[in-house]
């Protein structure tokens, strides 16, 4: 069910969270909804499920796109932090979602990455 979720959230997060990109949808999701959708997903980023993560991964990577640096510029400040954690898990969600956001930024995008 949870998976499940993750999967609807990661759909509507695509159509209702730019409201300037081609495929967006009325009705817009609330600044208020937005911070707290990342931080849920960043804490599922440690969840025991393997495929949890991964969509949550996937969310953060989707939401990245468009709020990275300008709406969440800790953003990688927080997956680093993940990454230097003593959890298995949180190590892996945030390899991941590094591994996924890569392939979606522009090399200019990265390059600003300190």
């Amino acid at each position: 069910l949870t998976l499940l979720a993750g999967v609807m959230l990661k759909r509507h997060v695509k159509v209702h969270w730019d409201e300037t990109g081609d495929n967006f949808v009325q009705p817009p999701i609330s600044p208020e909804h937005k911070l707290a959708i990342r931080m849920k997903m960043l804490q599922a980023l440690t969840s025991d499920s393997r495929k949890l993560r991964t969509t949550a991964g996937m969310v953060i990577s989707q939401i990245g796109r468009h709020d990275w640096p300008d709406q969440w510029p800790d953003l990688f400040d927080q997956l680093s932090a993940m990454i230097r954690s003593n959890s298995p898990g949180a190590v892996h969600g945030a390899m991941r979602t590094l591994s996924v956001l890569a392939e979606e930024l522009s090399d200019q995008d990265l390059a600003r990455i300190g």
